[in-house]
């Protein structure tokens, strides 16, 4: 629910959002997703395309983390109505004062009584497999960012879901480039969430890098197997039932002071407002992460 009511909270005038290239953030949120729609979606023996119709659109003034996180939560949520396979299609178009961007799916659909309440918190059409706060917290950011979103489904055709978000003359500064730092050498790597489907895609782009990652689900598991074993490096999520990233960090620290620690959350700036990183923790990053900012991080507290 606190994940919830921060993106449902006002937007500060303080908080931090850039000139974003919109068509450059879908691919990234379609890259991210990459492990649940192609390689999940074949062990289950189904076949899900993604494809892209981007325009030259104008740039969007916004939180990146925020905004690949409404794309991603929509990409899954399409994945999740094709159980039988198909198609996404994620497109870009200039729309007056607006950058709409589109998320079109070739699934079940929905009827308009369900449509009506899609983004609504708790409500879910997944039965006990969902939680009803996937589509909320895309409304919730989508709010924050001034933007509103269209819905259009038919039942046995599939949905679109529409972000109209405003458009900037501003334009993105060149450290909006891809960074091409890279750690030169193997690294073992133990990944923490509590969410399977984060383990997968942090673990996708890890072992893309050359690296080997361990994931586990929980803490507790997390430390037996880290002394059980020898890592280089671990990431962990925040928020965990139990113990939470920040605990379990300090009792790595205790055992292998050498270890280093990345932090995943999925609340950005607003966990530490003391501007302080917890002892221990070399970087802290916002979820979804794309591969170059974890790439990036992972440069940097290694180097």
């Amino acid at each position: 629910m606190s994940r919830l009511r921060d993106f449902y909270r006002p937007a500060d005038a303080d908080e931090l959002r850039a000139p974003l290239e919109v068509n450059a953030l879908c691919e990234q949120a379609i890259a991210f997703t990459a492990p649940k729609w192609k390689a999940n979606a074949r062990a289950t023996g189904v076949t899900i395309a993604v494809n892209t119709d981007f325009t030259e659109v104008p740039h969007i003034r916004a939180s990146a983390p925020e905004l690949r996180e409404s794309l991603t939560n929509l990409i899954f949520n399409a994945v999740d109505a094709m159980p039988s396979g198909g198609t996404i299609t994620v497109s870009t178009r200039a729309d007056g004062p607006n950058v709409r961007i589109n998320v079109t799916d070739t699934g079940t659909g929905m009827t308009e009584a369900e449509a009506s309440r899609c983004l609504e918190p708790f409500f879910s059409t997944k039965g006990d497999k969902g939680t009803g706060l996937g589509l909320a917290v895309v409304y919730g950011i989508v709010q924050r960012h001034g933007g509103t979103i269209e819905i259009a489904s038919e039942e046995g055709t599939g949905t679109t879901f529409s972000l109209l978000l405003p458009a900037t003359d501003q334009t993105a500064s060149a450290s909006g480039a891809a960074d091409e730092s890279a750690v030169n050498r193997m690294l073992s790597v133990l990944v923490v969430d509590d969410q399977e489907i984060i383990c997968e895609l942090i673990a996708a782009h890890l072992s893309a890098d050359g690296h080997q990652p361990v994931t586990v689900s929980d803490a507790a598991e997390a430390l037996a197997r880290f002394e059980a074993g020898s890592f280089d490096l671990v990431i962990t999520d925040q928020s965990m039932p139990g113990i939470s990233g920040e605990q379990l960090a300090k009792k790595i620290k205790e055992r292998s002071p050498g270890t280093h620690i990345i932090m995943l959350t999925g609340f950005g700036d607003d966990l530490f407002p003391d501007g302080k990183v917890p002892e221990g923790i070399g970087r802290v990053l916002s979820k979804p992460v794309s591969s170059d900012d974890l790439r990036r991080a992972i440069f940097e507290v290694t180097s």
